[in-house]
């Protein structure tokens, strides 16, 4: 499972984490393997009930989950997990999050970056 937000636009203080994300859509694995019948499903789901949301943040005393709007239960991303693995779609967003900031990438990438850069500003002046 990827995040949504960074595997589609990057997040701020977390430059290697997304750089990792953006990685995946480089991955041919649906391609390499599929001649054995594997097939791959990225499913890029919103912020999950996880503990990594209570991991610090670089450069803050504050935590992920401090960000994050609208988490969403363990199960729920097992349930999209399921239906992923059940469509022939090769990209899964899960939360209605994901797939604004997937709308908003795709249709108007300008404003988009203008909003994650007053995110930045913002978190950086609360240090």
């Amino acid at each position: 499972m990827e995040d949504a937000h960074t595997h589609l636009m990057g997040r701020h203080a977390l430059p290697a984490y997304s750089a990792t994300k953006f990685d995946v859509h480089g991955l041919t694995v649906d391609i390499e393997f599929s001649r054995y019948g594997v097939r791959a499903v990225c499913l890029m789901p919103w912020f999950v009930e996880t503990a990594i949301l209570d991991a610090p943040t670089a450069g803050t005393n504050g935590v992920l989950r401090d960000d994050a709007r609208n988490i969403y239960p363990v199960e729920d991303a097992v349930k999209a997990a399921w239906n992923a693995a059940h469509t022939d779609d090769l990209y899964v967003l899960f939360g209605k999050e994901a797939k604004g900031i997937r709308f908003a990438a795709r249709f108007m990438p300008n404003a988009l970056r203008k909003r994650m850069m007053r995110a930045q500003n913002e978190a950086l002046s609360k240090r």
